[in-house]
């Protein structure tokens, strides 16, 4: 009767610690702050806002403001579900145009997110690849969070997000959910 009563414990406890638990939720409009600490940038600005696809909190969307994005770069991501570990993967997708005059690039981008707090996410890594069918010398491949300087269409650019993430990442600070 005694490891009965220990087995109706445990599975009880399993139950309740279950249903207490509560999924992280990304959902909301995100500015870049500056270092590990996400102290606030001197300019705020809206940077990304995530949307969960359905009720269940586990699918969300992403969508870049759209002066970040400039009309280069893409700016909604397709569905992306929360891993095992609580993080996240959004892909952007921006199919490139080539005509006789002129070419836009296919551009092909990841952001990697990682939960910090409640109100607090990380991008750890922003991967970018550029590709153009028509001129290999407007293609780039470079990440928004690590590199200092970024070369697209033959120019070296400093990335100036690079200099305002910290050793986790770029923090983002949650601004309305």
């Amino acid at each position: 009767m005694k490891i009965k009563h220990k087995f109706m414990f445990a599975l009880v406890t399993t139950a309740v610690l279950t249903g207490c638990s509560k999924d992280y939720d990304f959902s909301g409009r995100y500015e870049a702050t500056v270092g590990d600490n996400c102290e606030p940038d001197k300019i705020p600005s809206t940077l990304l806002t995530i949307s969960p696809v359905g009720s269940d909190k586990s699918t969300y969307t992403a969508r870049l403001a759209s002066e970040f994005a400039s009309g280069v770069f893409p700016v909604t991501s397709s569905a992306a579900s929360v891993s095992k570990d609580g993080n996240i993967v959004f892909s952007f997708f921006k199919q490139g145009k080539a005509s006789f005059f002129s070419s836009e690039p296919s551009i092909d981008m990841h952001m990697n997110l990682i939960k910090r707090d409640r109100d607090h996410i990380y991008i750890s890594n922003w991967q970018v690849e550029m590709r153009s069918e028509v001129s290999s010398s407007i293609g780039a491949n470079f990440d928004f969070v690590k590199d200092k300087e970024l070369e697209m269409m033959g120019q070296r650019v400093p990335n100036d997000m690079s200099y305002v993430a910290g050793d986790k990442g770029l923090c983002l600070r949650r601004i309305t959910i």
